[in-house]
């Protein structure tokens, strides 16, 4: 809300140093109704429940003094709260910049209630370095163990980079693991590519799938332009192109298998678990 205030121009009538003009004075009505529009944003912005209790209040510098001084506390618990998140926070399954976003947002919130001295001599430059060091070590503290190579070349640097330089030399070896990673489609082939090799042929082993893709092929809704054929496209058409290795032997061993195995389930004196 100070932030907005303070945004406006509209500050003054909210901290009282533009006090309220008497009735008399020239530049009344103009107070009154600046006075009256920052009230209304006031009003927007607390709970429905307060509302009724400042309503009639005239200033806004009134309204804004009651409200601190009913609910203005001890900043005690907050620090403690964030103190321990601080200490708490690990990476886990988070990115590092999620970890880091979510490390800035509890320093910035916790400077607010003890913020830096505004001195320029040398101890406020000392008292900066230590929680700029502070911060550093806080942010590496709560990295995967999987940054272990990359924390301990920072740890080594003499003198230390400053937590933007840390952040950045994370955020780039976290890129190069990236990197590394398979691809969405590499994935997708590698997951099927067990699948393919049960493919059987002629001498009873496996194959690198022929039988399967041409059940892969028939699932398919795609139709050759050539042939009419539903199960596959021109460009994938076995008699255009060429068939896959091990095609015939494949569709030959699994065409007597299963006649074999209807004939012996029909005619054969011995049941079907004696046969198999």
């Amino acid at each position: 809300m100070v932030m907005a205030f303070t945004a406006k121009n509209k500050m003054g009538f909210v901290d009282g140093s533009i006090p309220q003009l008497l009735p008399t004075n020239d530049q009344h009505e103009a107070w009154l109704r600046v006075n009256n529009m920052v009230l209304s944003w006031l009003l927007n912005s607390i709970h429905r429940d307060l509302a009724p209790s400042v309503l009639y209040v005239d200033s806004i510098a009134a309204i804004w003094k009651d409200l601190h001084d009913r609910f203005s506390s001890s900043n005690s618990p907050c620090v403690f709260v964030l103190e321990r998140t601080i200490a708490t926070l690990q990476q886990n399954s988070d990115s590092v910049a999620k970890y880091f976003n979510a490390l800035k947002s509890c320093w910035d919130e916790l400077a607010t209630y003890h913020p830096l001295p505004t001195c320029s001599c040398g101890e406020y430059r000392t008292f900066a370095a230590h929680t700029q060091t502070r911060q550093l070590m806080q942010f590496l503290m709560g990295l995967n163990e999987s940054y272990a190579s990359i924390r301990s070349q920072i740890l080594l640097m003499d003198p230390l980079p400053t937590l933007g330089r840390a952040y950045s030399l994370v955020l780039q070896d976290e890129s190069q693991r990236l990197l590394h990673l398979p691809s969405i489609s590499e994935g997708s082939g590698l997951l099927a590519t067990p699948s393919l090799l049960a493919a059987p042929t002629i001498d009873g082993s496996t194959s690198s799938g022929s039988a399967n893709a041409v059940r892969s092929h028939s699932r398919s809704k795609d139709r050759c332009s050539y042939f009419h054929i539903l199960g596959h496209n021109r460009d994938a058409c076995y008699k255009l192109n060429s068939y896959p290795p091990n095609y015939r032997a494949a569709c030959r061993s699994r065409d007597t298998t299963s006649s074999a195995t209807a004939t012996g389930a029909s005619t054969s004196p011995i049941t079907t678990d004696q046969y198999q």
